[in-house]
């Protein structure tokens, strides 16, 4: 579904991103990417959408409008509780997910 392969994003000199171990992403799959800022998370996704210039392959037979994107910049309301919106965004639930409790332990 999504192959990413030796990818490497530049700016000038600056090496904005650079992936050198293969990353495949199956059908069904939910992927997360998390980091600091500069860690290149919206250069990731932005040569993903082809609207980046880079260095390497991504392969995929996925469409632009096929592909979600939950940034940071999203808001939600106060009154709805982040774990509701973890629910929505990845169609689970939480009390039935071990491996997503673990997650959720993790980063407090």
């Amino acid at each position: 579904m999504l192959t990413i392969k030796d990818l490497r994003v530049t700016y000038g000199e600056q090496i904005a991103l650079s992936i050198e171990e293969p990353i495949v992403i199956e059908a069904g799959d939910r992927v997360g990417i998390i980091g600091s800022n500069g860690a290149g998370k919206s250069t990731l996704v932005k040569s993903i959408l082809g609207v980046t210039k880079y260095e390497g392959t991504i392969l995929t037979n996925l469409r632009q409008e096929e592909i979600s994107v939950h940034l940071q910049q999203n808001n939600y309301v106060n009154t709805i509780p982040v774990k509701y919106i973890i629910e929505m965004v990845l169609s689970v639930n939480i009390k039935k997910d071990e491996k997503l409790q673990e997650l959720i332990s993790y980063f407090q």
